[in-house]
């Protein structure tokens, strides 16, 4: 779900978030940019929480932040409003795969976690491979429903099924 969420801008933008907020390629270019400066900010004090905190519940709750923070990207009002939640989704995303890893390592010998990590990493491809067309069904299909843009049901969404498997142990 982080790499859908990670992809989930270019394809609102197709989708008619570009139109919406008159988004300029320095302006989209932003948008984009800050998400990566937030999770390389937050990468370090995320561990070090991690390593002072109950996976379950700190991955937990990220999941719900992470999750609320992608639902109001779809309340966005203007592009300086998609920034700030693209920095905060940065800063909520960027305790996961550390944590997955760590938590991974503490369940798991060592030889058992290259079969565990591979299937890790390989979500990360197919959720490339499906995010553009889950994005497309929702927004053609929920386009106008409610008055509310396909490009903003997108967020709403797809952070549903975020919330839905986040599990607090």
């Amino acid at each position: 779900m982080a790499h859908v969420d990670r992809s989930n801008i270019g394809n609102a933008r197709v989708g008619g978030l570009g139109d919406d907020f008159n988004l300029t390629s320095t302006r989209y270019s932003i948008i984009v940019l800050v998400f990566f400066i937030s999770y390389l900010i937050g990468e370090v004090p995320s561990n070090m929480i991690l390593s002072r905190v109950r996976p379950s519940r700190y991955i937990s709750g990220l999941g719900i932040t992470w999750g609320i923070i992608a639902t109001c990207m779809g309340a966005a009002q203007n592009w300086k409003d998609l920034v700030a939640m693209r920095f905060l989704l940065g800063l909520a995303e960027a305790g996961l795969a550390p944590g997955c890893a760590f938590y991974l390592s503490s369940w798991y010998r060592r030889y058992e976690l290259t079969t565990r990590y591979s299937w890790l990493y390989a979500s990360v491809g197919m959720a490339g491979a499906l995010s553009g067309l889950l994005a497309g069904v929702i927004i053609d299909n929920m386009d106008g429903l409610g008055g509310v843009a396909g490009w903003r049901w997108l967020f709403v969404s797809l952070a549903f099924q975020e919330n839905t498997l986040v599990t607090i142990h």
